[in-house]
């Protein structure tokens, strides 16, 4: 009779417990349960943000004087009912003759909202805004920026012309000649009401070495 091997058993299939590949699996776990819930967690703050918007824009088709367009700003910073009424609350500075207090809220509007199609038109009401309140230095200084910007700013012809007359103002013709003319040989091309305003102003200076 056959001998009964006694290492037949090394035939049979042996199940050996693999660490790694559980610890792989509960990374993946783990992983597939923090990108869920920063997905959730942007959708939220998605849904959150746009709730808050039309809050904002609701409160601002309410608000009707500058305590409640105030209101608007403080309840609803960052939004874009907050920018308008920023905007509003400085052209109503501008329209009781608060020069200053318009020019502090274009400049608030300007670092809060730099991205905002409207910057190149805020630049310009805040430098006309500082101009009105005498601040001359400063007033130069805006208008520059806006003449000298590159890409061109769409208020370079107005700037140019308003620092025009901001020099004149202080009797410095030939700054004012210069910025005119330095505005209309690159505008030469172009048709525009800042243009004939420019060359007008321009014919109508002290000819020769009249001013500073």
């Amino acid at each position: 009779m056959a001998e009964q091997d006694n290492n037949s058993f090394n035939d049979q299939p042996v199940l050996v417990e693999d660490n790694s590949l559980a610890k792989i699996a509960w990374q993946l776990i783990i992983g597939a349960a923090v990108a869920v819930a920063v997905v959730g967690a942007a959708v939220y703050y998605w849904y959150q943000k746009q709730q808050t918007a039309e809050i904002a824009a609701a409160a601002l088709a309410a608000a009707h004087d500058a305590a409640q367009w105030q209101q608007v700003v403080d309840q609803y910073p960052g939004t874009a009912a907050a920018g308008s009424a920023l905007l509003l609350l400085a052209a109503d500075r501008q329209e009781k003759q608060d020069y200053a207090g318009a020019a502090e809220l274009y400049a608030g509007y300007l670092q809060k909202y730099a991205d905002s199609s409207l910057v190149s038109a805020v630049q310009f009401a805040r430098a006309q805004s500082l101009a009105a309140d005498g601040q001359t230095d400063a007033a130069q200084t805006a208008y520059l920026a806006i003449v000298d910007a590159k890409p061109a700013n769409p208020y370079a012809g107005g700037a140019a012309v308003a620092l025009a007359r901001v020099y004149l103002a202080g009797h410095n013709v030939s700054a004012a000649r210069q910025t005119l003319t330095d505005f209309i040989s690159r505008e030469v091309n172009v048709n525009s009401s800042f243009l004939n305003e420019a060359n007008q102003l321009l014919r109508e200076l002290p000819q020769g070495g009249a001013g500073r």
